[in-house]
């Protein structure tokens, strides 16, 4: 659930690329939206698997550690 400063931007993003649910309105919630929510986030589940595969594959952490250790040295 979207509040403050750009969180709202980046649900709308995850949204969109099918990696998160529709955002939620902290200021319109009803018990309602949080079940659908929840039953959308549980049928995302296969799509945003695969796409945690291709991510974990590029080792974007480790590369990011390398470049920052050259950089240092």
């Amino acid at each position: 659930m979207p509040i403050t400063v750009d969180q709202p931007f980046w649900a709308d993003q995850l949204h969109q690329a099918h990696l998160g649910t529709r955002p939620l309105d902290a200021r319109r919630l009803r018990a309602w939206d949080v079940a659908r929510a929840l039953d959308e986030a549980h049928l995302l589940r296969p799509h945003v698997a695969r796409v945690a595969g291709v991510v974990s594959a590029e080792h974007g952490r480790e590369r990011a550690i390398d470049r920052l250790e050259r950089l240092i040295r």
